[in-house]
């Protein structure tokens, strides 16, 4: 695993973030090569301010290439978990005993 992945890992389990997360290359169409770092299984009612707390949780990281951040909605996730490339990193939110009752 990459430095800059785990660095990654790290802040995204030291801030609880609560959804799931796939770090994996991608390419961007304007700025070409890129890090993904993408929430999964986001509520509609929510999709905004878990793009921007991504983001927020993230900005000091730099990456090579650079990293971009957003956020998955819940009813699209598993189309788009099948099209993820095989070398995907994921971050899984630690769940409480509430949580799995």
């Amino acid at each position: 695993m990459k430095p800059q992945t785990k660095v990654i890992l790290d802040l995204l389990g030291t801030n609880n973030f609560p959804y799931p997360v796939a770090i994996f290359p991608d390419h961007d169409f304007d700025l070409g090569p890129i890090l993904s770092v993408v929430a999964f299984d986001v509520p509609e009612s929510v999709y905004l301010d878990v793009s921007e707390h991504i983001v927020e949780l993230l900005w000091p990281v730099e990456t090579q290439p650079m990293w971009l951040g957003g956020a998955i909605h819940d009813f699209e996730s598993a189309e788009q978990r099948a099209r993820l490339p095989e070398d995907t990193v994921w971050y899984e939110p630690r769940r409480t005993h509430a949580q799995t009752n």
